[in-house]
């Protein structure tokens, strides 16, 4: 089983594609889960990775630093189920 990737902040930018990149590691590199960690406050990629068929596994404390101030995030994880 390989190791899982982490989708993080760029999941909205990046809109378009996520879904390919989600196929191609679960189809080519034959992924068990793809994780996915997004601030709090960011209520858009939250909904994004929802939509998505991720689901919210839990809030991590403080992980993530932007502009020297600590942010909690909610990570996500999609399972392949195939």
């Amino acid at each position: 089983m390989k190791s899982t990737p982490i989708i993080g902040e760029w999941v909205i930018r990046l809109k378009p594609y996520v879904a390919q990149v989600i196929k191609y590691g679960f189809n080519e590199l034959r992924l068990n889960r793809i994780g996915a960690v997004v601030f709090t406050e960011n209520k858009a990629s939250a909904q994004l990775l929802a939509k998505m068929g991720f689901e919210q596994e839990g809030i991590l404390r403080d992980y993530m630093v932007q502009n020297d101030t600590p942010h909690d995030t909610y990570i996500y994880s999609l399972l392949n189920h195939a």
